[in-house]
């Protein structure tokens, strides 16, 4: 009996975990029986156990693996439980058939992972009486930077053919690949792939490749009058490469185009993360200077930073204050040119007929503001003229001589009323403020707890005038007394009615004050023949009297009414929260 083997090997990632390396033995056996020779192959497969679970967490409780099998890629049929071991011998494949085998694990729990990498064997066919079955391996191996395909061990039959794919990953090229050990291909540019194809096998072979890194070409041109600096390189995948770009003495960069596009007039360009051949153009303009501006905290300068100007041009700049501030100095080549520019104007500077390269640079400061207060006769103000910071504060103070009032306060012009004191806030302006006075008196109003007085506080008033107080009871309550300059001018005014006093021809000032008192209502009851009812009172504001009603001996209710409104045979009426006069009466029958 003869027979052939045949090792195939791959390695794949499972999602138990990584179901492992895929061993196949494929062997054939020819038996003579009757002079009629019969072949019968089979294949034994082994494989390591995966050690994780597909989140990287130790696989615990292995308990065993399936082999499946089919005639046609990824489809299989009849899988076999071979219980936990490594190994498994196929018997009874048919000679000159192609099979695809695959392996699962799966543990104790019923955890299964996805389907291993797939086998393909084809078994040798067999031949006639006398003949020979002969099948061959074909080892493929990839080295790192790209890959071939199909790779690892591959049986092909005698006189068949096998094609590979040799394809390199993105920023490798192919260095070099071998066939039995012979070089076959070397270096291939741009990154582009080969392939090889083994025809009417009849031995087993090897193919081999190896892969480098890629570098790219980068051209960089210059015009006249400046260069460009490495003008041709090569960089390697994935770095980064700069070029510079410099002007003559008296020249300045135009312009610079990448790949064609242009970015401008820069003196550098960095090319990151290399992955392409790339050209760079420079070209250059008549002479040029710089002119270098910068400003200080608290305001601008625009433009700012360093700017190339052409000889003989006049760029202007403008120097402008922050809120607040004001521009302290402007210093062109460390001289100064202007300072203290006044109320937070800006400022421009032009260069006239450039000839040189400068500088030009803008100080700030905060400012002051200026708030003018001013008084008329019969008083004073305090203080008279400030300076004050920007976005601070500044209180005035208005006061009026003896026997004089404070007329009226103009603040930028605009009356804010008879005040004694204006506060500006948060200052960002110049302000004026303007009192005048009065000769003239005062009246003080006040009042107590359940009623009001109005105009409340004091008041200014002037001499020979007239003013007019008016005291308001609250709900439930009664004006109890108004007292003027400590004399009582009136007192229990009824109903909770409001109540007004004057004060005529001012000759001095004066006190005028009011008291409060709750109210009480009166509930008017009465009974006809044949019952009683309770005796009429004055009930407090706001509470809740009870009215009892009762009927004679040998006597009933027959109505009662309240407010001249009947409510029914009562016997008994409360008056909820009380706040006006009532009647109530009975009849009885």
């Amino acid at each position: 009996m003869m027979q052939k083997s045949y090792v195939h090997r791959i390695n794949r990632p499972a999602r138990i975990a990584c179901l492992v390396l895929f061993i196949a033995t494929l062997i054939t056996a020819q038996l003579l029986l009757n002079g009629v020779t019969a072949h019968a192959a089979q294949a034994t497969m082994s494989w390591s156990a995966p050690t994780t679970y597909s989140d990287g967490s130790a696989l615990s409780g292995l308990k065993g693996y399936k082999l499946y099998t089919g005639t046609a890629s990824g489809s299989y049929s009849n899988p076999v439980d071979v219980g936990n071991a490594n190994s498994y011998t196929m018997t009874g494949l048919n000679d000159g058939a192609t099979y695809y085998f695959a392996v699962t694990a799966y543990d104790s729990l019923g955890n299964t992972s996805g389907y291993s990498n797939e086998i393909k064997l084809t078994t040798p066919a067999t031949a006639g009486s006398g003949g020979s079955a002969s099948a061959y391996t074909v080892t493929a191996s990839a080295g790192s930077g790209g890959s071939i395909t199909p790779s690892g061990a591959t049986v092909v039959s005698s006189g068949a053919s096998q094609a590979y794919t040799v394809t390199p990953a993105t920023g490798y090229y192919i260095s070099s690949v071998t066939v039995d050990g012979t070089q076959v291909a070397a270096n291939i540019a741009g990154g582009a792939p080969y392939s090889y194809s083994f025809t009417n096998v009849s031995a087993s072979h090897t193919i081999a490749a190896s892969f480098a890194v890629r570098s790219y070409h980068i051209v960089a041109s210059a015009g006249s009058n400046g260069t460009v600096s490495p003008a041709d390189t090569w960089a390697v995948y994935n770095t980064s490469q700069t070029i510079s770009i410099t002007p003559a003495s008296g020249y300045q960069v135009a312009d610079v185009t990448v790949d064609g596009k242009s970015v401008g007039p820069v003196t550098s360009y960095t090319f990151n993360n290399l992955a392409a051949d790339h050209t760079v153009a420079a070209t250059f303009g008549n002479q040029g200077y710089t002119i270098t501006a910068s400003a200080g905290a608290n305001g601008s300068i625009t433009p700012t930073g360093t700017a190339t100007v052409s000889a003989g041009s006049t760029p202007t700049y403008t120097v402008t204050p922050a809120t607040g501030y004001y521009v302290a100095s402007v210093t062109v080549d460390g001289t100064a040119v202007v300072s203290n520019i006044p109320g937070g104007a800006g400022y421009s500077y032009t260069f006239t007929s450039v000839a040189a390269s400068h500088t030009l640079s803008a100080s700030f400061a905060m400012r002051s503001y200026h708030v003018v207060a001013t008084a008329g006769t019969g008083g004073s103000v305090t203080p008279p003229d400030s300076w004050v910071a920007y976005n601070t504060s500044q209180t005035i103070g208005i006061t009026p001589a003896s026997g004089y009032q404070v007329a009226d306060v103009a603040v930028d012009g605009k009356s804010v009323g008879a005040v004694t004191s204006y506060t500006f806030n948060n200052l960002s302006a110049d302000h004026t403020v303007a009192a005048t006075f009065a000769a003239g008196y005062s009246i003080t109003a006040s009042a107590g707890a359940n009623g009001t007085i109005t105009p409340t506080g004091t008041s200014a008033v002037t001499a020979g005038s007239s003013k007019t107080y008016t005291i308001t009871p609250n709900t439930g309550y009664y004006l109890q007394s108004v007292v003027v300059d400590g004399t009582t001018v009136a007192s229990n005014v009824p109903g909770g009615a409001a109540y007004s006093y004057t004060f005529n021809n001012l000759s001095g000032s004066h006190t005028i004050s009011a008291t409060f008192d709750v109210r009480y209502y009166n509930i008017a009851t009465t009974a006809g023949t044949g019952g009683s009812i309770t005796a009429g009172s004055w009930a407090l504001y706001n509470t809740s009297p009870v009215i009892t009603i009762t009927p004679a001996s040998g006597k009933k209710i027959a109505s009662v009414t309240v407010d001249g409104v009947s409510v029914g045979a009562l016997s008994s009426y409360t008056f909820s929260n009380v706040s006006a006069d009532h009647a109530i009466s009975a009849t009885f029958m």
